[in-house]
């Protein structure tokens, strides 16, 4: 799993001396999907349509092991106090289609029983950019245009006001 270039998980061996770990537990994705219920005049069923899913919250324990473990969480710190969506890749086939996430949430975890480590717990939101081409989930879709419509009706105010001006009333 890596978030932008962060890799949450890692296991880096010098000389069969392990010099860093990464690792996540207790992982959790939560997602609701939008439905909405059509209720028909005369008929004795309602319709239901799909109108998407809202964007999957994913949180999860994570722990940096090691001598770079408080350079990581401060990376880790980093990228949640930019408040800007960051690349999400992972190997967890329910999630590959997330490709970007804003970090709702941080908590570093302190801890005696790790000296050479720090712990953190972290909840992610997947962020859908229109500039990534996200096509519109079923029933999006641009709201039209009112500028037309304000022109001619204004356009009719200044009329009628100046044909009222002009015949006196």
């Amino acid at each position: 799993m890596k978030l932008d270039d962060m890799e949450l998980i890692k296991r880096v061996d010098e000389n069969g001396v392990v010099k860093e770990i990464r690792s996540i537990h207790n992982m959790a994705v939560s997602g609701k999907r939008r439905i909405v219920e059509l209720q028909i005049p005369g008929s004795t069923g309602n319709v239901f349509q799909d109108m998407g899913r809202v964007p999957l919250r994913i949180s999860f324990d994570g722990e940096f092991s090691g001598p770079s473990g408080d350079k990581a969480l401060q990376d880790l710190k980093s990228k949640f106090e930019l408040k800007e969506p960051v690349p999400f890749s992972t190997a967890i086939p329910t999630l590959w289609d997330v490709t970007e996430v804003v970090i709702e949430s941080f908590l570093i975890v302190f801890s005696e029983v790790t000296l050479y480590g720090s712990r953190y717990s972290i909840v992610l939101r997947e962020h859908k950019s229109s500039s990534m081409g996200g096509a519109p989930g079923p029933g999006e879709t641009e709201p039209p245009s009112q500028s037309e419509n304000a022109k001619q009706d204004i356009e009719q105010k200044i009329s009628k006001i100046f044909e009222d001006t002009k015949s006196g009333s």
